[in-house]
């Protein structure tokens, strides 16, 4: 009489599919969570003019969190002209710069990106400007 044995081997193959998935998400990007995504339309302009001595008021970060700057080799004097989209945050509102233009030039700065500006600095900083 002749008995055959059967011999399982497939306890190894999952171990190798599971090191890929992994890999893949390292590489996906992390949601931005407190950014809503504001059509142009819902974009203001303002006119950055401080209310005491100085002569203009430089980029602040996002004040939830930091991310990456641009647009900002230079920082907007008095009577610069900021584009973006206004944010209500429990302090006061503050602007998501996307272009700025600074004052007694005639070109904007498109693409900006983590540029911030408070409303207020010791009284109004932000004023609204009506669109040509």
């Amino acid at each position: 009489h002749t008995h055959t044995h059967t011999h399982h081997t497939h306890a190894r193959t999952h171990t190798h599919a599971r090191a890929h998935t992994h890999l893949w998400l390292l590489q996906r990007e992390p949601p931005s969570t407190y950014l809503p995504t504001t059509a142009a339309d819902s974009m203001s302009t303002f006119k950055l003019q401080h209310p005491g001595s100085c002569t203009g008021m430089f980029w602040r970060n996002n004040p939830n969190g930091d991310e990456q700057q641009k647009g900002n080799e230079q920082w907007p004097r008095n009577g610069s002209l900021l584009r973006g989209a206004v944010h209500k945050q429990p302090d006061m509102n503050w602007l998501e710069v996307s272009a700025w233009k600074q004052a007694g030039t005639d070109g904007w700065i498109e693409g900006c990106k983590g540029l911030w500006m408070p409303f207020e600095q010791g009284g109004l900083l932000l004023h609204a400007v009506e669109e040509e």
